[in-house]
């Protein structure tokens, strides 16, 4: 019997005026995921680093971030990504 097992890992950091968060998608297939990012108080640009178009590269980006609404952001296999606002 095989078992699937998603492993997500969400960490959020706020330290004064320096918020990020990260996250990795721990399985072998794409994921969207969605969530709120309950440090923004504000409309906010911020930067957004994800997998890029091989395994051994990164693609950077800046991103509009709105407060109190959903982003959603698909994970490729064994990706991951970090969100770093913009001061």
């Amino acid at each position: 019997m095989k078992s699937k097992t998603l492993i997500l890992l969400l960490i959020f950091y706020t330290h004064f005026l320096h918020s990020q968060g990260s996250g990795i998608n721990g399985e072998k297939t794409e994921k969207e995921i969605s969530f709120i990012l309950p440090f923004i108080t504000k409309d906010n640009a911020a930067i957004l680093i994800t997998d890029g178009e091989t395994n051994r590269s990164f693609s950077k980006s800046i991103i509009q971030l709105k407060r109190g609404k959903k982003f959603t952001l698909k994970l490729k296999p064994t990706g991951g990504f970090v969100i770093k606002l913009e001061d």
